[in-house]
């Protein structure tokens, strides 16, 4: 029976874990929180957002897209979906996102821990480990305040990435891996607020509108994405921001400069709406400028665009005249902000980079150093919101704690 040690008790460990186990082997699971899976308890606001019904390798971020195919070929949604029915896990479907159907991430958490206790995994918690050193065909873990070195057969590194860490959670998967000189991608915040410059965000804070973004690297259109645009006191932020800034974050530390535009009217095109502010503008026009906009956007962005365009809001409509009014309407649907750069990892839901795919096998084992595997958010594959990380990190833990005990 091969003795398997997983570094990390997160979604990625966990089902390495369980994989290890239903294989014959005898896993142990260092874990440094005092739980495992604090993680997963924090996934998607608490409600574990764990995976998408549209799944395929064109969502991820991979330095090889065809490494990221042929593992969600071995273990896909569906292949999630059943595996975690099978332990009691009822599941709902919202636009083609899956939760839990208690919409509670600890279910998630809970249902995977209480298979591999029952399968007799070793789970040790506060228990950090400070190195792994490999001498003939075994690798030695040292483990924070235990003198003596524990001995394995195979070592899967599962420790997450450096993004959404409160306390004195610490990061320390590099560590592990740079003593084996394993090439890697420079680590980055993804799925984070981005901060920008162009309007008075201190002033729209909290404030949430539909939009359209398009994302401008060096000019040129990169990305679109649409939903709820949340305002922070630096910047835009929201689920489909989350979604441009994994794209923006390597942009900005290539020193590339970053413009999005944002329309906040998408579901009016230009010329149809000029014609409804005209319209507008004639049979209102002994009103303020706030009233007549008072129907269409947030007030504060209306506030915001008409000081941007020179306009007080508290003058008549006549006054200001129609071709004023119009530049602000359009303005509605083409706000230009230069994005400077984004919130740290502290709130950031992922990390981009990490170690580089063609340092791997197809099974997450290193090419360089038999025996040690690398799966979850250490790998240099990063997707948008919806599930697709945490998919990502069930996948990789299926395929290598399987392929742990069987090579």
């Amino acid at each position: 029976m091969k003795k398997i040690c997983i570094v990390g008790g997160g979604a990625s460990g966990l089902m390495a874990a369980l994989a290890a186990l239903k294989s014959g082997g005898r896993v142990t699971v260092f874990e440094k929180n005092s739980e495992v899976g604090s993680k997963i308890l924090r996934t998607g606001n608490g409600k574990c957002n764990f995976s998408n019904l549209d799944l395929n390798e064109t969502f991820y971020k991979a330095d090889d897209p065809s490494f990221v195919k042929k593992a969600i070929d071995r273990f896909s949604n569906e292949d999630l979906v059943m595996f975690l029915t099978r332990l009691g896990l009822l599941i709902k479907e919202k636009s083609g996102w899956l939760y839990p159907y208690n919409e509670q991430a600890k279910a998630v958490r809970n249902v995977l821990l209480a298979e591999a206790v029952s399968y007799g995994a070793d789970i040790r918690t506060d228990s950090y480990v400070n190195m792994i050193v490999k001498e003939n065909d075994k690798f030695l873990v040292s483990v924070s305040g235990q003198k003596e070195r524990e001995a394995f057969d195979k070592v899967i590194i599962a420790t997450g990435g450096a993004s959404g860490l409160i306390g004195k959670e610490k990061f320390n998967g590099f560590e592990l891996t740079d003593g084996f000189n394993i090439k890697r991608e420079k680590a980055l915040p993804g799925l984070v607020k981005l901060k920008c410059e162009g309007l008075d965000f201190k002033n729209l804070k909290g404030s949430r509108c539909d939009c359209n973004i398009t994302l401008f690297v060096e000019d040129e259109p990169a990305r679109e994405e649409a939903g709820e645009l949340i305002f922070w006191d630096e910047g835009i932020s929201g689920i489909c921001v989350f979604s441009l800034s994994n794209h923006c974050s390597k942009a900005l530390d290539n020193n590339k400069e970053i413009v999005v535009k944002l329309d906040f009217l998408p579901d009016f095109d230009e010329d149809g709406l000029a014609s409804l502010i005209k319209a507008m503008c004639l049979v209102n026009i002994d009103k303020t400028v706030e009233e007549l906009f008072a129907g269409m956007l947030n007030d504060k962005l209306v506030k915001e665009i008409c000081l941007s365009c020179g306009i007080n809001l508290n003058d008549k409509v006549g006054s200001v005249g129609t071709d004023n009014i119009l530049s602000v309407s359009h303005k509605f649907k083409n706000v230009y902000l230069v994005v400077k750069g984004t919130a740290d990892f502290t709130d950031a839901q992922i990390m981009l980079g990490g170690i580089k795919t063609d340092e791997l096998t197809d099974d997450f084992e290193s090419k360089n150093v038999p025996g040690l595997y690398i799966i979850g958010e250490m790998t240099d594959v990063s997707g948008p919101c919806g599930g697709y990380n945490l998919q990502w990190a069930f996948t990789s833990g299926s395929i290598a704690g399987e392929n742990a005990c069987c090579s």
